[in-house]
């Protein structure tokens, strides 16, 4: 596909909506990196990080989306920075973990998870059960994610390093997605939107447990700023 944009197969207003989409996941990225550098914390979900990474670099190199070239180059953006993602879970993702056994084995378990998924995704797209976007992989990828970021959040001691920018922006940028699924597919395909549904109800759920958790500890902090 050497276009910029497959507007033969694609509306403008389909490609316009996709894009979108993926252009808040770059900025979610970005939001990521800089608060990795800021906190020495990753809030990205471990085995989340594993399945995402694999996937980019799919779909930045091995597979290629019918979309057109702008949506390469955003899958081979999404890679660049999923690379500084990923290396940074190596180094500080072990904070998310509360079993010392595996704290031990946590650099060869990631990896492991790494390349598990990566051989998942490629047959499961190489075997013809992908669409040309890699949509129906990449909404299950977001459904790692989702179901992952709430046990992430709660399980930590605070909220340092966790940005409530992210969990908008993840949720945004996939509802996108999943608008253009519906879109693009006016019919069947129960299947992908059914699971763009699902990410979206567990995207608010996640919003709804974090602004809550930030209520409740701000209530504390000035619950003990009162007795002491």
């Amino acid at each position: 596909m050497d276009q910029m944009f497959n507007t033969s197969t694609y509306t403008v207003p389909q490609i316009v909506v996709f894009g979108i989409g993926c252009a808040l996941w770059a900025l979610l990225y970005l939001i990521l990196i800089r608060n990795y550098f800021r906190y020495r914390f990753i809030e990205m979900p471990l085995a989340a990080a594993a399945s995402n990474f694999a996937w980019e670099f799919l779909w930045a190199y091995v597979f290629t989306s019918d979309m057109g070239k702008f949506v390469e180059t955003l899958n081979r953006i999404w890679f660049v920075l999923d690379i500084v993602i990923f290396w940074a879970v190596l180094h500080v993702g072990v904070k998310q973990l509360g079993i010392e056994r595996l704290k031990r084995q946590f650099v060869p378990l990631m990896l492991f998870m790494l390349v598990a998924f990566g051989f998942g995704y490629y047959y499961f797209g190489k075997e013809g059960y992908d669409t040309a976007t890699g949509l129906t992989s990449g909404l299950m990828a977001n459904l790692i994610i989702s179901g992952l970021y709430p046990v992430m959040m709660l399980r930590q001691p605070s909220l340092y390093g966790i940005s409530p920018a992210v969990g908008w922006l993840k949720m945004v940028g996939t509802g996108l997605i999943t608008v253009f699924t519906f879109m693009f597919f006016t019919e069947g395909h129960g299947f992908i939107k059914s699971m763009g549904l699902a990410v979206l109800v567990m995207d608010l759920y996640y919003l709804y447990l974090l602004y809550d958790r930030m209520r409740r500890d701000a209530a504390a902090e000035q619950a003990t700023a009162a007795t002491a």
